[in-house]
């Protein structure tokens, strides 16, 4: 994995990781979570994020 896609993978799960932290606080309702990873799978385009949202 050339450096732009660690990048890219390592931008998304951080986004994801923060995502999710809101939705366990309340923060976030279930449609804005699912919302918000489909806004940073767009975004990012991360290779092996893609994979797992797309078992999801």
């Amino acid at each position: 994995m050339d450096d732009e896609r660690f990048q890219s993978e390592l931008a998304y799960q951080v986004g994801l990781s923060i995502a999710e932290s809101l939705l366990r606080l309340g923060l976030l309702t279930t449609s804005e979570f699912l919302k918000t990873r489909a806004l940073l799978l767009e975004r990012h385009d991360p290779p092996i994020g893609a994979l797992f949202a797309a078992g999801a």
